[in-house]
């Protein structure tokens, strides 16, 4: 009976091991799998140099780039986008710079810029192009929304900009230009909005260029691509991730049932992917900033009151009264977000971070010294998976009070084409410790329950 009993907890952990390596296997395979990357050809022999052909016009990507001199203006009328309307008085701005890189302040809701397209410009390029339809490819920043006139007509827009707009991740439109011979100029009027809770430094227009129909589907590609790798890669990752540790969870907890810190494992990991799986779905346009506020709020609260649950659970200590009392005011603290002072949930949002930060190492940081190695071992790990969230919060606020530079309040860093955080850093190396803590608790657990 003993050596049935051995062999079936060593099967239990080979299975456990095993579902852990294939895990790896797959992320392996995802981390290495490239994104539409062609293969290096072999290179030709070597042969006589044949005669050069003829130019060929039709095969040439030619671009028309439109950064500027644009006549810029805060505010919105629909008179503005009439071609005959007066903009000398507007303020000159190029598409390329910032707006505050140009002395002109930050600004909120709508805006617009107009460009004469001199008729000689213009011809020259229809030239070029070989008698191709032209094709304005126009570029928004972030969740700024657009609408393009041309010689006071609207030719297109983004996916937010109606009647009621609303604030999607933009991505590049290109609308068709309609005019291939003109004996003036041509008026371009680009309308942009963004929400009242949007600070606009830099300008909503990023960039603007007169294009050959035949080149616009391989750009489209090319910035659904970059979208991809820079807004929804990472996350996508980190969101299988977790949810494969909480598949993980769930089953050591049904190996171990008297051991619910399994559970609530499982339970922060799945908060965590939903957070993930929110920021992924914005990034692709796949809901408005409002919904992934609201989404992000809620997953980012339930993951602080399910991760001090786990750390009681993992630690085997009884909750005191404050730290019920902290968990309860955390899981209210989302429906503060709805009471339109901003200012308000910006303040309770940055304390209640602070404070779960601290009770999360002071928990772990007993249960270490009360003797637990393991509590240890996840301490730094929790303190970062803690901040992770909270540095993205305070940096927010501290960019809003204009007390650090964008560059500095919103660090981006990249992994070949993949774009990522601070915060996927922080949950990746949480995630690992995490991982291997929790599967060493359970081997150790599994044994000392067979020599009992």
């Amino acid at each position: 009976m003993e050596m049935i009993r051995r062999a079936v907890s060593q099967l239990q952990v080979r299975l456990i091991l095993s579902g852990l390596a294939g895990l790896c296997a797959c992320t392996f395979v995802a981390l290495s799998s490239p994104a539409q990357t062609p293969s290096a050809a072999a290179p030709a022999p070597a042969s006589a140099p044949a005669p050069a052909p003829s130019p060929d016009l039709s095969s040439i990507h030619a671009a028309l780039q439109l950064d500027g001199p644009w006549r810029f203006s805060v505010g919105d009328d629909p008179r503005w986008a009439d071609p005959s309307f007066d903009d000398s008085s507007w303020l000159p701005v190029n598409a390329s710079q910032s707006l505050v890189e140009q002395g002109i302040g930050s600004y909120t809701g709508y805006a617009w810029y107009r460009l004469h397209l001199p008729p000689q410009q213009f011809a020259d390029f229809a030239k070029l192009t070989a008698g191709s339809p032209l094709v304005l490819f126009v570029k928004s920043n972030a969740v700024g929304q657009l609408a393009v006139y041309i010689n006071g007509n609207e030719a297109g827009h983004t996916r937010g900009m109606t009647d009621n707009p609303s604030m999607y991740q933009s991505a590049p439109i290109a609308v068709p230009f309609g005019q291939t011979n003109t004996s003036g100029p041509v008026v371009i009027a680009i309308r942009t909005w963004a929400g009242s809770e949007i600070t606009i430094r830099r300008g909503l227009l990023d960039r603007v260029e007169l294009v050959s129909g035949a080149d616009v589907a391989e750009r489209l590609a090319t910035a659904s691509a970059r979208k991809w790798n820079q807004n929804a890669a990472s996350a996508i990752l980190l969101t299988f991730l977790f949810l494969c540790v909480a598949t993980l969870g769930v089953a050591l907890y049904l190996g171990q049932r008297h051991h619910s810190e399994y559970l609530w494992l499982a339970l922060l990991c799945i908060s965590v992917a939903a957070g993930g799986a929110a920021n992924a779905a914005f990034g692709l346009a796949l809901m408005p900033l409002s919904v992934h506020q609201i989404l992000s709020i809620f997953a980012g609260h339930i993951f602080m009151v399910v991760t001090i649950e786990f750390v009681l659970r993992f630690s085997d200590r009884s909750p005191h009264r404050l730290v019920r009392i902290t968990q309860i005011c955390i899981l209210l603290l989302p429906f503060v977000h709805f009471i339109p002072i901003p200012q308000l949930y910006q303040v309770l949002s940055v304390t209640a971070q602070i404070v779960f930060c601290a009770l999360v190492c002071v928990l772990l940081f007993r249960a270490w010294r009360g003797g637990q190695a393991d509590a240890g071992v996840m301490l730094i790990p929790f303190f970062l998976a803690a901040m992770a969230d909270s540095i993205d919060t305070i940096l927010g606020y501290a960019l809003a009070q204009h007390w650090l530079p964008e560059r500095i309040a919103s660090p981006r860093f990249h992994l070949g084409p993949v774009q990522f955080g601070t915060g996927t850093i922080a949950y990746s190396v949480f995630l690992g410790s995490l991982l291997a803590v929790i599967l060493y608790r359970f081997i150790r657990v599994l044994h000392a329950q067979l020599r009992a």
